[in-house]
C-alpha cells in the first residue's frame, strides 16, 4: 500500500515539476504556411520538415523573405529578368547545401544583358553554407529606356548544389499579398 502511494506521490511531484513546460512548448507551436495558400508544411517521421527544392540531392533550404516582397527571380544557374514598368530588388539568399571543389559566387546585376551591368550585389561560398543579404533600401529597376531589369550569373565551376532566390517587386512575378487578396473572394 505504502508503494502504491509512494508511487502516485512520486507522479504528482513529477508532473506538478514538468507538466508546465510542456503545457507551454505546445502553446508556443509555430506553423510554416505559405503566404498564399492555406497549405503548412510537412513534417515527416522523423519530425524533419520536408521541404522541396530543384537540386539533385536531398536539402533544406532556408532563407528570409524581407517583408512585403516575393520572389522576382530563382533558381541554380544564370537567369535574366527584364523589369516591368517599375520593379524593384531588396534582397538576395543564396544556399549551398552540398559543396563541390570550388566557391560558388553569384553576382546580381544592373541590366537585362547577361554578364553584364552594374553590380548590385556579390557573394561568394566556399563550401556549403547559406547567405543572406537585404538592401538597406528597395533598389529601384525600371522598365522602358535604361537598366531595363537585372541578370543573375552563378559561377559553380567546382559542381555544387546551388539554389538562390532573388526578392523585390515587379519582373512579371506576382506579389503575394495580391493573390491572397484575390483568392478571398
Amino acid at each position: 500500500m505504502w508503494k502504491g502511494a509512494g508511487l502516485v506521490a512520486v507522479g504528482l511531484l513529477v508532473g506538478y515539476l514538468i507538466g508546465p513546460s510542456i503545457a507551454q512548448a505546445a502553446a508556443s507551436l509555430v506553423r510554416i504556411q505559405s503566404c498564399c495558400s492555406l497549405k503548412t508544411a510537412k513534417v515527416n517521421a522523423r519530425n524533419q520538415v520536408e521541404v522541396h527544392t530543384d537540386a539533385s540531392t536531398s536539402s533544406v533550404f532556408a532563407f528570409t523573405e524581407p517583408s512585403g516582397e516575393t520572389i522576382v527571380a530563382s533558381g541554380s544557374g544564370n537567369v535574366t529578368k527584364h523589369a516591368a514598368r517599375y520593379s524593384d530588388v531588396v534582397g538576395v539568399s543564396l544556399d549551398v547545401p552540398v559543396a563541390g571543389t570550388g566557391p560558388v559566387t553569384l553576382i546580381l546585376r544592373k541590366t537585362d544583358v547577361q554578364g553584364s551591368g552594374q553590380i548590385i550585389w556579390q557573394g561568394t561560398i566556399q563550401a556549403a553554407g547559406h547567405l543572406d543579404w537585404s538592401a538597406p533600401n528597395a533598389i529601384a529597376i525600371f522598365g522602358g529606356t535604361g537598366i531595363q531589369g537585372i541578370n543573375v550569373e552563378v559561377d559553380n565551376t567546382g559542381g555544387a548544389t546551388v539554389q538562390y532566390e532573388v526578392y523585390g517587386f515587379g519582373f512579371g512575378a506576382f506579389c503575394c499579398t495580391a493573390q491572397q487578396r484575390f483568392s478571398h473572394r
